[in-house]
């Protein structure tokens, strides 16, 4: 667990005992229960990994996670209630370091997914403001596109840089622009 979770809930056998033994999935935390009932039993009793294929996730716009984590609200919310769970039920588990690194993480995947969904729905409002226009409209619209685009791309540099720090930082600049890292 030092470097974060690697388990995903669609690859997750769970002994029924156990998890209801530490508590079960905490309704609270909506498309996270999983993910933080999944990290609590790793630190209590430890995980078999299996190194194989066992699924795949398809991360959709218009899925649970994804639409928690692209709302401000609820993904503070969500942040909020976790780390309340984890520095009050699970604090025995759970090293302050690990609740800390959690949270910046949780902080950077939301502003991230907020920072995406904004510039998705201004793009497809300026194309639908500017449609069938040519010439200097659709200059003014490519132009546009490319300045929301940058914007989008330097709030989450910036959250990065202030959150992440480090090596994560250096691999979402790699994921923004592959030729800044080189």
């Amino acid at each position: 667990m030092n470097y974060g979770s690697w388990i995903l809930g669609n690859t997750t056998i769970y002994h029924r005992r156990t998890l209801l033994g530490v508590g079960g999935f905490n309704p609270q935390l909506g498309p996270f229960a999983d993910g933080l009932i999944r990290q609590v039993i790793v630190a209590k009793q430890g995980a078999c990994f299996i190194p194989e294929p066992l699924g795949a996730w398809r991360r959709m716009e218009t899925g649970y996670s994804a639409l928690t984590g692209s709302n401000p609200e609820t993904a503070k919310t969500t942040c909020s209630v976790t780390i309340n769970l984890m520095r009050t039920i699970y604090r025995d588990l759970l090293p302050e370091s690990y609740v800390q690194r959690w949270q910046r993480r949780w902080l950077f995947s939301s502003v991230t997914a907020f920072a995406k969904k904004i510039e998705k729905e201004w793009i497809v409002g300026l194309r639908v403001l500017f449609e069938n226009h040519g010439g200097l409209q659709a200059l003014v619209l490519r132009v546009a596109c490319s300045i929301i685009r940058v914007t989008s791309w330097m709030v989450q540099l910036l959250a990065g840089i202030f959150l992440l720090r480090g090596d994560i930082c250096r691999r979402v600049l790699f994921k923004l622009h592959p030729s800044a890292i080189e």
